[in-house]
């Protein structure tokens, strides 16, 4: 059954229903409890129907959601490696360079004693 026709015979064996536990009130033994239940039970059957239909999407969008979510959280663990290894390697490039300021003032006191020494010699010729 399609759902437009299901919500219609729901509709129906609803109506049906009340109208016989309504009959029933009025004058009791209208109805026998077999009569109501041959409309009862389609309309349980209908209804467990209608629900099931609703697990179902239900179920679906929850796997998909679930989905997404591992996926996502899958993509959150790798950005959060690649962020890991970016601060390592801005770690070991600020390092790299302390290292070569280093080497640099090294070198250009090493530069400067030389220009010193030699200027120092040529005095000490000329």
């Amino acid at each position: 059954m399609t759902e437009t026709t299901t919500e219609q015979r729901l509709s129906v064996l609803q109506a049906r229903f009340d109208e016989m536990i309504a009959a029933n009130r009025e004058e009791p033994g209208s109805y026998v409890l077999t009569e109501i239940a041959e409309v009862r039970l389609p309309l349980i059957g209908l209804a467990l129907d209608k629900h099931g239909a609703e697990l179902l999407s239900v179920q679906a969008e929850r796997k998909r959601v679930s989905e997404e979510s591992a996926a996502a959280t899958q993509a959150f663990e790798q950005a959060k490696i690649r962020l890991l290894a970016a601060g390592e390697a801005d770690k070991t490039a600020w390092f790299a360079e302390i290292n070569c300021t280093s080497a640099i003032e090294a070198l250009t006191k090493e530069r400067d004693d030389l220009l010193a020494a030699q200027r120092s010699i040529r005095r000490a010729r000329g």
